[in-house]
């Protein structure tokens, strides 16, 4: 598809993604926060509020338990017991950020989410994850869009190291 036609597919959606969640995810150095600040500022552009967040993070509480995960004095903390954080962190930010926007009909664009425990934690971690197919949470919040960022391991890696 020509960059044209994208970009006139981008001018008819944008009245419609009032109120919508949507998920951007990949591996690190897959190029997720440049296409969500290029995405983010296209629609800001179209005159829309979009309300972004991170996982984890996201709010005062979110971010301590991203201070905890990313610490390296932990590196002994159990496959478990990151993913219980990683899921506290989303409850909160589920309750404090995306429901309120949601609600308000803003456009919630989240840097990872329900995807990203299945990777790193059940995929990766060895964990059985059983949180259902449809990426939804037990607050039954879920992403009308899930966008998926591939790259290449040497791509990843190089971008990851600048």
């Amino acid at each position: 598809m020509q960059i044209s036609t994208i970009v006139q597919h981008m001018d008819k959606i944008a009245s419609t993604l009032s109120g919508k969640f949507i998920v951007f995810d990949g591996p690190d150095g897959s190029g997720k926060s440049t296409q969500i600040a290029r995405f983010v500022q296209r629609y800001r552009e179209e005159g829309l509020t979009v309300k972004e967040v991170r996982e984890p993070g996201g709010t005062l509480i979110g971010e301590q338990i991203r201070d905890i995960l990313l610490d390296p004095a932990n590196d002994g903390m159990t496959m478990p017991c990151e993913m219980l954080l990683y899921m506290a962190s989303r409850a909160h930010l589920i309750e404090q950020e995306i429901k309120p926007s949601l609600e308000r009909g803003e456009l919630v664009v989240a840097d990872r989410f329900v995807s990203a425990t299945l990777a790193y934690q059940g995929t990766a971690g060895g964990l059985p994850v059983d949180v259902g197919t449809d990426g939804s949470t037990p607050s039954g919040t879920a992403p009308e869009v899930f966008c998926r960022l591939r790259t290449g391991d040497a791509v990843a890696v190089l971008a990851t190291n600048q």
